[in-house]
């Protein structure tokens, strides 16, 4: 509501000064308009109405402006609560536009502060996806943080007809078809995205990562794009620390031009659905086109989505003679690399005797 307040001045006797001419007819006459606004206007709407209402701040919006349309969508008494609100906080001059998601729940002075420190609504929901996950760790990722209905996604995944150049040479019989290509990164997914939409943009994400150049370097490794991602795959599943990507590629490649095979425990975990920490005999003879102890050569596909890191280490080995790695035993990751097996078993005596002093059975 408004208040009219008069302030004149008066003389020593209590009369009104008439020493006045054409200019001024009281010495002081101050009619002054404010906003009484009481603190009660100032709580919110409803306590308990906490339903979103969308509000759409325009470019140059004044908190006057900002209020009026503040509550015409119910959220404040009058827009001179919201103008008051934000003098109050001395955010008057702070308010940023765009689009905000507030409630009745809300106090006058708590959407003052959301506008001015610009926290607008996102339609859409951040989700992560870590590198050397595998694509059912992503389905399930993808269920818990978006709701999507995993059958389908599966479903699409499997028999959808993606029209990509990487994903020409995928073999038949690969346990997912899309393994290693849903690229590993963080999604900003609209809320709703159906199944579909989901899948393409992950996929178009590995598409402008891999580009051109890669391709060409693939050729002149002599290379399926399969067999690269799958590459890029297992150094992803067996390198902990960064800067052995290229070492650990090295490696492999080593072991393929010497007709050995891979013998990657992240394989056989592949095919065990299970991370176990130390593999017994029987879990390296699994009869699978994954198992790398077992069959020569690549297995039938990657195992988890590779990240640019690994992609590139695949690309690019690092040339040594190594042919053998095992964990250091130091608990941080690193291997120790070796060139011969009498070299590897006496590294490999040396990091189990160090994992039992350190706790690790």
């Amino acid at each position: 509501m408004l208040c009219l307040i008069f302030i004149i001045t008066l003389n020593s006797n209590g009369g009104f000064m008439k020493n006045f001419k054409f200019i001024i007819g009281v010495l002081f006459v101050l009619l002054t308009f404010t906003a009484c606004v009481d603190d009660a206007d100032l709580l919110p709407i409803d306590p308990n109405d906490t339903k979103p209402i969308l509000v759409t701040v325009p470019n140059g919006s004044t908190t006057s402006k900002i209020g009026e349309i503040l509550a015409e969508k119910g959220l404040v008494k009058s827009s001179e609560v919201f103008s008051v609100a934000a003098k109050e906080l001395n955010l008057d001059d702070s308010m940023k536009a765009g689009k905000y998601s507030l409630n009745k729940a809300m106090s006058a002075k708590k959407m003052a502060k959301i506008i001015a420190d610009g926290k607008v609504f996102k339609d859409a929901i951040t989700v992560l996806i870590p590198e050397g996950y595998e694509f059912r760790m992503i389905a399930d990722r993808l269920e818990k943080k978006l709701g999507i209905d995993k059958k389908k996604f599966i479903d699409l995944a499997q028999n959808h007809k993606f029209n990509y150049k990487f994903l020409q040479d995928v073999p038949k019989g690969v346990k997912y078809r899309l393994e290693g290509f849903l690229f590993p990164a963080t999604y900003e997914f609209k809320k709703g995205a159906s199944e579909l939409e989901i899948l393409k943009t992950m996929l178009d994400k590995f598409n402008s990562v891999y580009n051109e150049d890669c391709y060409k370097r693939q050729k002149e490794l002599g290379l399926t794009t399969n067999q690269l991602i799958t590459m890029a795959s297992i150094i992803e599943r067996e390198a902990a620390a960064s800067d052995e990507r290229n070492i650990i590629a090295g490696v492999f490649y080593n072991r393929i031009r010497s007709k050995m095979p891979f013998q990657s425990c992240a394989t056989v975990q592949y095919v065990l659905e299970e991370r176990k920490p130390v593999l017994s005999n029987e879990d390296t003879l699994i009869d699978s086109p994954y198992n790398t102890y077992k069959n020569a050569g690549f297995p039938l596909g990657p195992i988890a989505s590779p990240g640019e890191q690994s992609i590139k280490a695949a690309l690019y080995p690092e040339k040594h003679d190594y042919l053998f790695f095992v964990v250091s035993g130091n608990n941080d990751g690193k291997h120790t690399f070796s060139k011969t097996l009498k070299e590897h078993n006496a590294a490999s005596e040396k990091a189990f005797k160090k994992l039992k002093e350190n706790g690790n059975n």
